[in-house]
């Protein structure tokens, strides 16, 4: 009797665990919500369910941490709800918050969690296939480091989709800056560019997008469009510069009324140069075997003196030495109409192991 009485106690146990499970076919017979809001009344229907897990989020501050009260109020609504497609793709979040409990000490709960986030989006996109936010987060399962191997083609086909559904706006360019950032991972550095390019249309006072779009031009072998695209980095950098610091900005307000000389772009200054410095390929860079292009972003004085000089593009071990050969070389003085000018424009230097 004692025996039976413990396997009884067992399997009891074993039923309270199994019916949180969402593959135990008793859950969708069991309320999986058990918590409460102070003042708030009890949910009724899925959506109340639904709305109630947005509060506990809420109160939360949207923690990326797994909240189990959410888990549990949209648990609750889908099982009221199968086909709530807001809920599963919510659960589905969640899912993937619980995951990165286990990431580090329990790789079988990790992996499942996981699936089962997969799951839940999957249905939900099913259900709600215009949904491009839907996407974004199977985008973001996918992209879990070693969850699923070869799982490139997915992500780029759900970027692709998103993109076609989603309006123009913030979210359209991170879509865009992704796409194109997976295009540059894989070497399709044509449709990186033209990703790049659509997001610079959606924002095109981000000097970032320019700065990504340059180093696909690079790797394309288009030195001129890296470097006009390395030009507008600088300029969207000064011109930020002088808007939080307008009393830097030049002014000429001496007594004898100087006129400051015109400042032209000149594009790329290599063959300019009346002495071009060859920069030294520093020892560290070689150890590790950096290489390639670094653009130089110059500005000349009326003389032909370099006045300043920043690396713009290339490897963080070449920058340095780049940029110090371009601080020491000389050019003619270029005249505009008779009159002496600045002139802004990039040295680029290839360094090859």
């Amino acid at each position: 009797m004692k025996n039976l009485t413990t396997i009884c106690l067992i399997v009891l146990l074993l039923m309270v665990v199994g019916l949180a499970c969402k593959n135990n076919p008793l859950a969708k017979y069991t309320k999986q919500y058990h918590c409460t809001i102070e003042g708030e009344p009890e949910p009724t229907t899925s959506e109340d369910y639904g709305i109630r897990a947005a509060k506990h989020l809420e109160k939360n501050n949207y923690s990326a941490a797994f909240d189990e009260c959410a888990f549990g109020a949209i648990s609750e609504a889908i099982r009221l709800d199968p086909t709530n497609a807001d809920a599963l793709a919510l659960r589905g979040f969640l899912y993937k918050a619980r995951a990165a409990i286990y990431r580090e000490n329990d790789a079988r709960a990790w992996k499942t969690s996981l699936e089962l986030a997969l799951d839940d989006l999957n249905e939900a996109i099913r259900l709600a296939p215009d949904r491009p936010d839907f996407y974004e987060t199977r985008i973001s399962i996918y992209d879990e480091d070693g969850f699923l191997d070869n799982s490139g083609v997915e992500i780029m086909e759900d970027l692709t989709k998103a993109i076609e559904l989603s309006p123009p706006g913030k979210s359209l360019i991170l879509l865009y800056v992704k796409r194109g950032d997976s295009h540059f991972f894989y070497k399709n550095y044509e449709n990186a560019v033209k990703d790049f390019t659509e997001a610079i249309k959606l924002e095109p006072t981000n000097e970032e997008l320019y700065s990504k779009r340059s180093e696909a031009y690079q790797k394309l072998g288009k030195t001129d469009l890296s470097v006009e695209d390395d030009m507008k980095v600088s300029q969207l950098k000064d011109e930020k510069e002088s808007k939080d610091n307008p009393s830097n900005t030049t002014t000429d307000k001496s007594s004898n009324n100087r006129k400051i000389p015109k400042t032209i772009s000149g594009g790329v200054l290599n063959g300019k140069a009346t002495n071009l410095v060859k920069p030294p390929y520093p020892a560290a860079a070689r150890a590790v075997r950096a290489s390639g292009a670094v653009n130089v972003q110059v500005l000349i004085d009326e003389s032909g003196r370099v006045v300043s000089a920043r690396a713009v593009s290339g490897h963080p071990l070449l920058r340095l030495a780049a940029e110090q050969a371009a601080q020491a070389s000389k050019f003619s003085p270029t005249l505009l109409s008779g009159q002496p000018v600045n002139v802004t424009g990039v040295i680029v230097y290839n360094f090859v192991p």
